[in-house]
Parts: C-alpha cells; structure tokens; sequence
C-alpha cells in the first residue's frame, strides 16, 4: 500500500507561539537602553519599615504596664493592702464611736434653779407711809443652783434678773458670771434694787401686809455655755421662778410657801 503523504504547507500555516519568538515590549520614552545582565533595586523610606511597634502604639502599652515604684495589690503587694483596710477600719470606728458618745453621753441638760431664801429691806412704812431713812428698797434673794450634766460644765455669764409684783418691777439687778462643774450644787446671793419710779399705794400697802402671803415672780435672763472635751452648747437660758413667801417686814422669818421654777433652755 501507498503511504500517503501529509500534504504540504501552503505558506499561510502560524508557526508555534515561543516566548523567544515574542518581539520585545516597546521601551517607555525617556529610559535608556538596558543590557541583559542589568539589576533593578527597589527601595523603601525608613519610616515604614518597622522591627519594633510605632511610637504611639509603644506609650500606650507602657501605659498599661504596672511601674516599679507602684504598689499593686495585684502585683503582690497584699501586706500593703492589708494595712491599708485596717487603717480604714480603725479610723471608721473612731468615727462613730466619737458620734455615738457625742449623742448619747454628751446630752447637754439645763440647770435647775431653787430659791433658798428671800429678804427685803427698807420698805415703805405702813405707819408713816415713807422708806426708812429714805433710802430705797432693796431685795436679797439666796438661790440655789445645780448642774445635772454628768460630764459638762456650766459657764454662766453676766445676765438680767428682775422681781415682779402684781404684774409691776419692783427691783431688778446684774445676775453676775459664775462656773459650776459638773453634778456640782452650789450657792449664790443676789441683791436686787427698786426702780427709780415710785410704786403704787396699793402695792406699797400690799407689800406691808403682814397676814396674807404673797406671790411674786423671779426672772433670770442669763447666757449659759455648757461644754465639755467632745461638745459645746452657747444657750440665752431665761429662767422664771413663781413662789410664795409669807411676809416682808423686819420681823417676819420670810419662809417661801411654795415656787416653781422653769427654765426655757
């Protein structure tokens, strides 16, 4: 049998696609001719290569890293924490203990006032209506004072006291600056003057009556400071005395009948 033969190429056959066969890329204006064995180098700016983080990323990690001079209870530090909560504790309950003495030990009381005794002299006679050697009539009155404050004392400064009868002064006078400890009792003698307009007749006939008792009211106007180490109280203390006593003249024995004394503290 005949072999049969390819036919041949007509000429219009594309030959083989071969990378060598490519023709060259055109070269941009302007670059110069390069050879074969030529080497290209890229380079970068320093400022973006980084083999350690940013310096904005580095202060805020150090911002969160523990300080060596630092106390952290975290960190170990738990003998420091300790004595801290126990400075707190100690310091919290002598706070209200403080308080709760303050209320209940320091509970300021107001003084209590009594009269002892009462005297007057130099009242108008009755026989010859006219003061005896014409000196004006004066009133002695003994009080007594006590101080109920267990641990506080009392500071009296200089005050008012004054006599009322039948709804007219009669005397008045300085009630002079005293001190008074605590649970202490004590004393004093204060001297009151007539005032300078002449009294009624019929007070003046009152007050020489000899058969009936009579009623009379005792005022104390007086600023008072009671006190102690813990607590201090600044008070205007007005304290008013009603009483009875059974007569005023030179032989009469003057006993108070009967009083009541309140104080507006």
């Amino acid at each position: 049998m005949e072999e049969r033969e390819s036919p041949a190429g007509d000429g219009k056959d594309e030959p083989p696609l071969n990378s060598s066969s490519l023709p060259p890329l055109p070269r941009p204006p302007g670059m110069p001719e390069a050879s074969s064995h030529e080497t290209y180098v890229v380079r970068f700016p320093k400022d973006q290569v980084y083999r350690v983080p940013p310096p904005e990323n580095a202060r805020i990690v150090e911002s969160f890293r523990p300080r060596n001079n630092q106390k952290s209870c975290a960190g170990g530090a738990t003998s420091f924490c300790r004595l801290v909560f126990i400075v707190l504790v100690i310091a919290t309950l002598a706070i209200v203990s403080l308080i709760v003495a303050n209320l209940i030990l320091y509970k300021p009381k107001s003084p209590e006032f009594s009269i002892v005794h009462f005297h007057a002299k130099n009242l108008p006679s009755q026989k010859y209506g006219h003061r005896h050697h014409n000196q004006k009539p004066e009133y002695s009155i003994l009080l007594r004072l006590e101080n109920p404050n267990k641990r506080m004392n009392v500071h009296y400064g200089n005050g008012r006291i004054s006599l009322n009868f039948k709804g007219k002064e009669i005397g008045f006078g300085r009630y002079s600056s005293k001190d008074q400890g605590a649970l202490k009792q004590t004393q004093v003698v204060e001297t009151l003057h007539s005032t300078k307009k002449a009294l009624p007749n019929s007070i003046q006939k009152s007050l020489n009556d000899e058969k009936h008792p009579k009623r009379m009211i005792l005022k104390i106007e007086v600023p008072i400071k009671v006190s102690s180490w813990l607590k201090k109280l600044d008070k205007n203390l007005i304290v008013t005395c009603d009483f009875k006593v059974n007569g005023l003249a030179k032989k009469s024995r003057n006993i108070i009948q009967s009083q009541e004394c309140r104080t507006d503290f």
